[in-house]
């Protein structure tokens, strides 16, 4: 027996190394999901999402989540565009079969608070990081400019993410009452709704409006940069 023999079991069919396992032809590798670094500052998905709701899902390759919130949010605003540019031909309709003009009202305020939902549900997910990951805290004038561009993103980029879910849900607020109080809107409501509540009608008061529109907004924007600001600042 010579020293190659000892190398293999010659008692078995078709000799194979024997200090070697037997290993499939060609090696399993499965695709590695999205892997933040052990150190990171910039919610990169989270800014994605705020953005477009569902990229930053997408750039974490969660494809189901990601479509989800796309598509979803993309539904709601071509139900809402589909429901105001035919409102004229459902008003008719509405009356013939004697159902209220009251009902697509409120499924278009139904679709806007389901849309504010998923867009502050979609950035929260996407900012969602493992518990061994180091939050780098970026400078305080970074977050500042953020919140002061869209409120809620400095609190994103400082990692907390329950207040920029409040800042958020504030913005959306926000811009219910501008467009409300828009004339497109007040003209809207002047053809179609012409019977109003008395709570309606102190709200369509100008100071009242005047105030929603412009006293909400300052404070909002005032708050998002303070907050953003010190927080970054606090935690360096």
């Amino acid at each position: 027996m010579n020293d190659s023999a000892e190398a293999y079991d010659l008692g078995a069919v078709g000799a194979t190394p024997a200090s070697r396992p037997n290993r499939p032809p060609f090696p399993i590798q499965s695709s590695p999901a999205w892997t933040e670094p052990e150190s990171a500052g910039y919610e990169l998905p989270a800014s994605f999402s705020l953005f477009l709701p569902g990229s930053g899902q997408l750039m974490r390759r969660e494809m189901l989540l990601g479509v989800f919130f796309l598509s979803s949010i993309a539904f709601l605003g071509v139900l809402s565009w589909a429901i105001l540019t035919t409102f004229d031909r459902l008003t008719g309709t509405l009356t013939l079969l004697e159902v209220s003009l009251a009902l697509p009202l409120w499924i278009l305020v139904t679709v806007y608070c389901c849309a504010a939902g998923l867009h502050v549900a979609c950035v929260l997910n996407a900012s969602a990081r493992r518990p061994t990951v180091v939050r780098l805290v970026p400078p305080p004038f970074v977050p500042g400019l953020a919140s002061a561009l869209v409120p809620g993103w400095g609190q994103l980029l400082n990692g907390d993410r329950a207040r920029a879910g409040v800042f958020l849900g504030g913005l959306w607020a926000v811009a219910a009452v501008w467009i409300v109080g828009s004339p497109a809107a007040t003209e809207f409501f002047n053809t179609y709704v012409t019977s109003v509540g008395t709570w309606e009608q102190t709200l369509r008061q100008p100071a009242v409006a005047w105030t929603a529109r412009w006293t909400l907004p300052v404070l909002l924007w005032g708050l998002a940069i303070y907050d953003a600001a010190s927080s970054a600042a606090n935690r360096r």
